[in-house]
């Protein structure tokens, strides 16, 4: 029994009755996993201001990638996945498409706007 109690397989079968047992949020993978998705979601948050920030200053979407330099440069990290114009084009327009959908329905209507 002991020599059963030493094998990787034993070990392996406790590791994962131990998981089983935990409640939701406290296992080490689901902690890991956790931690990485709040790193992600604060480069987006960084690059989806950065793109508002541009447009809203009427800026080309080539400064994009410039800006995050300087964020890299301050410190933030930024990443290099959407570090360029197109995704920064991409990211301007779905904050245009969720600016337009919180407009009350009756300025959606106006001959205006369309």
């Amino acid at each position: 029994m002991k020599i059963h109690e030493t094998t990787d397989y034993h070990k392996q079968a406790v590791s994962w009755d131990v998981a089983r047992k935990l409640k939701p949020g406290q296992s080490q993978a689901e902690k890991a996993l956790n931690t990485m998705n709040v790193k992600i979601y604060e480069k987006l948050e960084r690059m989806f201001r950065t793109c508002h920030g541009l447009a809203k200053h009427n800026r080309p979407m080539s400064d994009f990638v410039f800006q995050c330099d300087l964020d890299e440069a301050k410190g933030l990290e930024v990443g290099e996945t959407y570090r360029n114009r197109e995704k920064a084009q991409e990211f301007s327009n779905f904050i245009a498409s969720s600016a337009f959908s919180n407009l009350p329905l009756s300025s959606k209507s106006t001959n205006s706007l369309q």
